[in-house]
């Protein structure tokens, strides 16, 4: 895009002609959702001067007057750019020309064939469901139950093939078997064991246990069992995010997307950016609501972890992803929560992302972050006591995963809206050993130190902040209110007094 806008003489370009540049394959909507997204990430390649990159609804071009173009450097023009559509490639085969000297005429009237598109045939990984038990006695209809459970979690995130492990034939080569053995300890309560395998002969990738009591046959699992199957459906996304036998790994949705989610929750330095990347090629590859769900999510975390800047790009680019994401899997639990996320956070819709987070419980109580978007939610409608109860089932259904960090700090905003301010700083120093690099957690802990006269606690919580967010002050914490701390606000944490004892 860069390069799009500063060949012309006045770094300005209409944005229907940079979209059919650069992204000519695909329908006008998603052009135009594309191009929002990459003006978004030019904007923040800028954080000094974002508004070097200006936009309109009918052009989209650069401040000439910052910008000098060298156009005398060594080598063939965008050496190395290969962005594999044809539009864009006719474009760059006559800039090249155009640039070419006497001396390399003969070469540049040869104009290079568009990058030829890669067809490569995906298959989708194979995934077994065995149970131990006769199906048809209580223990295998525990099982099965329990599998069914495994397999709806799974497919909120990813594509795969149901295999029938007695009837492999015609079956994905590489196949993923969950093994469910259920069985009574002494004490009559049910045990069960799950293990994970990836191959015909291979030992166990991955094991696990929970124990229940024993409960009516309709009656819903318990915390334990439905924490159990968040660990396995971890366990086996790990699995099936690997590519499949002949397929590159960038040429994998289900690869792609897991990557995207880890990067998205790592909180690592230009994750985000990397994230976007990942969910935008996994949409590419295979057009899902999910895809655009995450992007949702992501808008609402760059949203909040800035402080509140960039807020019209983010808003337009999450209404189109809520939109798309909606319409194709708007019973998706994962889909749900992150639409009410983001129109709780950009639309202060707080009633109909009561209903969407309401809805994501229902389709799924096993996925720890529809619990959380409830508790969220909640919290901002002042229903403390729901969303306590909430936040405590987001906790019990998270532990053994890696997005522990999430719901315990989550849980520690609502200690603090309920005043229970020792119990909130429990849970954020447990989020922060977690999660080192999770800001939230710092910025509460400075505030829950102060207010209890622990001052070295607090600047070291500080310290700690301002490496990780450098610019970031006690004023910041008292007089800037985009500043994402309004819990602590609202709880009486951001005290001027207190705080300025650890400057």
């Amino acid at each position: 895009m860069l390069a799009l806008l500063a060949t012309e003489d006045r770094m300005t370009r209409p944005r229907a002609w940079v979209q059919d540049k650069l992204w000519s394959e695909r329908s006008s909507a998603k052009a135009s959702n594309s191009l929002r997204q990459t003006i978004h990430q030019m904007r923040l390649c800028f954080p000094d001067d974002p508004d070097i990159v200006f936009t309109d609804r009918s052009v989209v071009g650069l401040d000439a007057s910052r910008i000098t173009v060298r156009a005398d450097g060594p080598g063939e023009f965008l050496e190395g750019i290969d962005l594999r559509d044809q539009e864009f490639e006719g474009w760059l085969s006559e800039e090249r020309l155009s640039r070419a000297g006497p001396a390399g005429a003969g070469q540049a009237m040869r104009p290079e064939t568009p990058a030829l598109q890669r067809h490569i045939h995906r298959t989708r990984r194979g995934l077994a469901i065995e149970c131990a038990n006769d199906p048809y006695s209580s223990l295998g209809r525990f099982e099965t139950s329990f599998g069914d459970t495994v397999q709806q979690s799974i497919r909120e995130l990813m594509d795969f093939e149901p295999v029938d492990p007695h009837r492999t034939s015609g079956a994905p080569q590489d196949v993923i078997t969950l093994g469910i053995h259920a069985h009574h300890d002494a004490g009559g309560r049910i045990c069960l064991r799950l293990a994970v395998y990836t191959g015909p002969h291979s030992g166990a990738a991955w094991a696990d246990t929970a124990t229940c009591q024993v409960a009516q046959p309709t009656a819903p699992l318990s915390v334990e069992m439905r924490n159990l199957c968040c660990r396995a459906s971890a366990a086996l996304s790990d699995h099936l995010c690997q590519a499949g036998q002949g397929i590159a790994l960038t040429d994998d949705a289900n690869a792609l997307a897991g990557a995207g989610i880890r990067k998205m929750y790592s909180m690592q330095p230009g994750s985000a950016l990397d994230a976007a990347g990942l969910f935008q090629r996994a949409s590419e590859i295979r057009s899902r609501g999910l895809f655009s769900a995450l992007q949702a999510q992501l808008a609402v975390i760059k949203f909040v972890e800035s402080g509140g800047q960039n807020r019209q790009d983010l808003t337009e680019m999450s209404d189109e992803f809520c939109a798309n994401a909606m319409t194709s899997e708007g019973t998706n639990s994962i889909v749900l929560s992150s639409v009410a996320h983001a129109r709780m956070v950009f639309d202060n819709d707080l009633e109909t992302a009561a209903e969407l987070s309401k809805l994501a419980v229902t389709a799924n109580p096993s996925n720890p972050m529809a619990w959380s978007a409830w508790a969220n939610i909640m919290l901002n409608t002042d229903q403390l006591d729901d969303a306590a109860k909430a936040a405590r089932m987001a906790l019990g259904l998270s532990k053994g995963t890696y997005f522990r960090y999430w719901t315990e700090f989550q849980y520690a905003t609502t200690a603090v809206a309920l005043g229970h301010n020792a119990e909130a700083t429990r849970y954020a120093e447990r989020s922060r050993a977690l999660n080192p690099r999770y800001r939230p957690a710092l910025r509460y802990l400075v505030g829950l130190y102060a207010n209890t006269s622990q001052f070295d606690h607090a600047r070291a919580a500080m310290t700690r902040l301002q490496k990780q967010e450098a610019g970031t002050t006690v004023d910041r914490f008292l007089n800037d209110e985009l500043y994402p701390v309004k819990m602590m606000r609202s709880a009486g944490l951001v005290d001027a007094g207190k705080l300025r004892e650890i400057k």
